[in-house]
């Protein structure tokens, strides 16, 4: 606890950790599997809870912050580069606007900007010389990780609705913060949102070579665009409804639905029978089966004939035929 509430322009050098060592991957591993349990977690809620859960988590994120700020009080080390306005810091506060205003903006915003920025700075974290039991490293951590999980579990919940054509509104917001956040760092000779200068670790420092760091933005932005763009087209998890399973097939109803689909899919049997059961009404119980339930019916026969990719959308709870299964 000697170097507890050290920073990292005053702790000695040596105490640190590698990047990708064992302590990193321990830590990442941790919140991978942490992240996976608290997304199911919140996809189960209903939304009254799912509610309260979006709020705590800001409320946490600003804990957090204040945690921060009070350990550089306590250490006697707050200067002006420890104030909030990292795009990170910054998001916190947008992560708490939207948990009680939710301006759909800040859908896309959070998913292609604060969701990948700190899951960057989890990968490329700039505090691995202060030794693992610091108070900078706890905060630093569960900050990040808060910031992600955030937009991840609203994203795949369906609760935010991120959409790609609004991105250069995001880019414009984004550049109205950067732009007095430079003449900022200009004043004051501090390096909020890594405006004047790469630290060691950073991916904008392997821009430098070719001139500047400030190259290395549009490069990433157009990187993480693509590639989030591309998550958003993979098929969304149905979400869990435990109520919503007790109310459907029972487990035998289930193997029949998966009979069916094998038979009307796999074997040349008569595609208006199957096992007595007409060919929409098979395919729904075989996208039911698969879906385990979970507040997914399907209501249309797919064009290509692959259960999994019919048209679907949430049932309200209601069957046609509440004796078998969603038609």
């Amino acid at each position: 606890m000697t170097y507890f509430w050290e920073t990292v322009d005053t702790i000695a050098p040596g105490l640190g950790w590698r990047h990708f060592g064992p302590f990193h991957l321990a830590v990442l591993a941790v919140f991978v599997l942490l992240g996976a349990v608290l997304c199911r977690g919140y996809r189960g809620m209903d939304a009254d809870k799912r509610r309260r859960w979006r709020r705590t988590v800001a409320l946490l994120l600003i804990a957090d912050e204040l945690f921060k700020d009070f350990g550089l009080l306590y250490g006697g080390n707050f200067e002006i580069d420890y104030l909030p306005l990292h795009l990170c810091s910054i998001n916190i506060f947008l992560i708490a606007l939207h948990a009680w205003r939710q301006p759909k903006l800040l859908d896309t915003f959070l998913y292609f900007v604060c969701l990948p920025a700190a899951c960057a700075a989890l990968l490329f974290p700039t505090w691995t010389p202060l030794p693992p039991l610091n108070f900078m490293v706890f905060h630093s951590f569960t900050v990040h990780f808060l910031l992600a999980l955030y937009p991840l579990a609203l994203t795949l919940r369906g609760d935010m609705d991120p959409q790609p054509r609004a991105f250069p509104r995001c880019f414009a917001l984004l550049a109205a913060m950067a732009v007095p956040i430079w003449f900022f760092n200009r004043a004051f000779g501090t390096n909020f949102m890594f405006l004047m200068r790469a630290d060691e670790g950073n991916p904008l420092k392997f821009f430098e070579r070719f001139g500047s760091h400030l190259l290395g933005y549009p490069v990433l932005l157009a990187a993480v665009f693509a590639v989030m763009y591309l998550l958003l087209r993979v098929p969304p998890c149905p979400p869990t409804n435990n109520a919503l399973r007790r109310s459907g097939p029972s487990r035998r109803e289930r193997a029949v639905s998966f009979v069916n689909f094998l038979c009307h899919f796999i074997f040349p049997l008569d595609k208006k029978n199957c096992f007595g059961y007409n060919t929409q009404v098979n395919r729904s119980y075989a996208t039911y089966f698969i879906f385990r339930g979970e507040e997914e019916c399907v209501s249309t026969p797919c064009r290509r004939g692959c259960a999994l990719r019919c048209c679907s959308a949430p049932c309200a709870g209601r069957w046609t035929n509440t004796s078998v299964g969603p038609a």
